[in-house]
């Protein structure tokens, strides 16, 4: 299923984060992660931490800023279903 970002999963965002930038936790905290114009959806599996997706919503566009998926679970249409989720989100707002 997929949530939007609470501190609760924050370590692990931001674990799973290393493998995009080394420097990642760094770089993002919570609120770059999901306040404002950023949101971060996660995606789990029995309570476990499959990726994420950390899009900036700026009124009439929408980017993601980052995107990853567990080495383990890649290649299983996790990726997909994460760009699909933001897409049927944001779409018709």
């Amino acid at each position: 299923m997929i949530f939007e970002l609470t501190e609760h999963d924050l370590d692990n965002v931001v674990k799973l984060g290393t493998e995009l930038n080394y420097n990642f936790p760094n770089l993002y905290t919570y609120e770059s992660l999901n306040l404002g114009v950023n949101k971060t959806f996660i995606l789990k599996n029995n309570n476990t931490l499959i990726g994420f997706i950390h899009v900036q919503d700026l009124d009439d566009d929408v980017s993601i800023i980052n995107i990853i998926v567990k080495k383990e679970f890649r290649h299983l249409g996790y990726g997909d279903k994460l760009i699909k989720y933001v897409i049927e989100k944001y779409i018709n707002k």
